[in-house]
């Protein structure tokens, strides 16, 4: 996906007509300004339309389900997003859509975000490979949980440092340590979190 980012931002003509005539429904429930711009700006760059839906504003999640959301939307658009509370509405939509569900945000991660912020460094360190990476803070958020799988998963390093206490302390250490690729990367991912905690 990074390679094909790399691309796209490279040469945008070769991809104007790339989603002509495709429809993404952008489902919200937490407010947005950079994910739903972007999203509409890209949609547009490619051909395609997006459709912004305020579930707030919606019967979803109350009287219906997200499961039936899913195969209802997947008749209409060639994809969905939805930037929501929990883990569990995405679950829902992609049990039952036939199109791709995209995740953009829920409260244990937020992928569109750290694939840009991998996209980033990859243009300002020239790759991923033997990247040291620090994150000091409140590290109860999805960001970081994101900083720790990616960092896991293409081979950089991401130490985090945070408050302890029962309101801090909710890392998904098990997702982190079963995407290291090797026992050395493992280990010392595990120091590293451990060292968080």
């Amino acid at each position: 996906m990074l390679e094909l980012a790399h691309k796209m931002k490279a040469e945008p003509e070769a991809y104007y007509d790339a989603l002509t005539n495709e429809t993404l429904l952008m489902l919200f429930e937490k407010p947005s300004l950079r994910t739903r711009v972007s999203l509409e700006v890209g949609m547009t760059e490619l051909g395609g339309h997006a459709i912004s839906y305020m579930i707030g504003d919606s019967p979803l999640g109350k009287k219906e389900t997200y499961g039936d959301t899913g195969a209802c939307l997947s008749r209409y658009v060639a994809a969905i997003t939805a930037r929501v509370t929990s883990r569990e509405q995405i679950d829902g939509l992609t049990a039952t859509a036939d199109v791709p569900v995209v995740n953009a945000l829920d409260d244990w991660a937020h992928p569109m975000q750290i694939l840009a912020d991998m996209q980033t460094i990859e243009e300002k360190k020239g790759g991923l490979s033997g990247v040291r990476m620090a994150y000091l803070g409140d590290i109860r958020n999805n960001m970081t949980y994101d900083l720790m799988r990616g960092g896991s998963l293409m081979g950089f390093t991401v130490a985090v440092a945070g408050p302890s206490g029962p309101d801090y302390v909710r890392t998904p250490l098990d997702s982190a340590r079963t995407n290291a690729q090797t026992e050395e990367a493992e280990a010392e991912l595990g120091g590293v979190l451990r060292a968080g905690d």
